[in-house]
């Protein structure tokens, strides 16, 4: 008795809703040093294709930053985009862009701080389109300040997962 033939491009339907499809991640170890309060690309992306409009896409990150301040506090704004559109910004108080983290610093000019980002987001594209999902970050002080993403030897990971709807 001859098998039939398994077209690949079938295999993932008629699976139950929350069951993993694919999985995309993506690493950068290139800084971008970030200055301003205005919210700039990072280099942290990944791509991925759903294979339907009525799955979800899970973006969990892990964003490693390096941030300095000749003051006390340092204030680190995180964003995560759709393509080209603001889906989420989390934080802990009002403003614009929100701020999502307070660093507080104690010491003279020079004194640095390494922190870790982490951020998790449950997206609806509604689309069969290739979307790219990217983190940016902004340094935000009365005071001078700067924050180093990727810098030196740490990576930053953005891990992309269509769950089926």
């Amino acid at each position: 008795m001859a098998l039939s033939k398994i077209d690949g491009t079938n295999l993932i339907t008629g699976l139950p809703a929350g069951s993993v499809l694919q999985t995309v991640q993506g690493t950068t170890n290139s800084a971008a040093t970030i200055t301003s309060a205005t919210l700039t690309d990072t280099g942290l992306s990944g791509a991925i294709t759903p294979s339907s409009t009525s799955n979800k896409i899970l973006v969990i990150s892990n964003s490693m930053v390096y941030a300095s301040r000749a003051d006390n506090t340092q204030h680190l704004d995180i964003a995560l985009l759709r393509d080209t559109t603001n889906i989420f910004n989390p934080s802990t108080s009002s403003g614009s862009p929100p701020k999502a983290f307070d660093i507080n610093i104690d010491g003279a000019s020079g004194t640095y701080y390494r922190v870790i980002i982490p951020m998790c987001y449950l997206d609806s594209p509604s689309t069969t389109s290739s979307t790219t999902y990217k983190v940016q970050g902004a340094c935000r002080t009365a005071d001078s300040g700067t924050s180093v993403w990727q810098e030196g030897s740490m990576t930053s990971v953005i891990t992309l997962i269509e769950i089926a709807g």
